[in-house]
């Protein structure tokens, strides 16, 4: 299961590299995987907490 700070840990490294933050980018870089019931709760609070707006939210 992901816990909170690992999918936060790689969705900063994902926009970093400039790769969009999405579930799908996030489970397939996790070091063990995971499901969208275990990271999808915690992607909302990364996207709020970092202002993170999508490429079609930003445009």
């Amino acid at each position: 299961m992901a816990l909170r700070h690992e999918v936060f840990e790689v969705a900063d490294r994902l926009r970093a590299r400039g790769v969009g933050v999405s579930l799908h980018n996030v489970i397939r870089e996790l070091r063990y995987g995971g499901s969208k019931c275990a990271v999808g709760p915690h992607l909302p609070d990364w996207k709020a907490e970092r202002t993170y707006l999508s490429r079609a939210e930003a445009a």
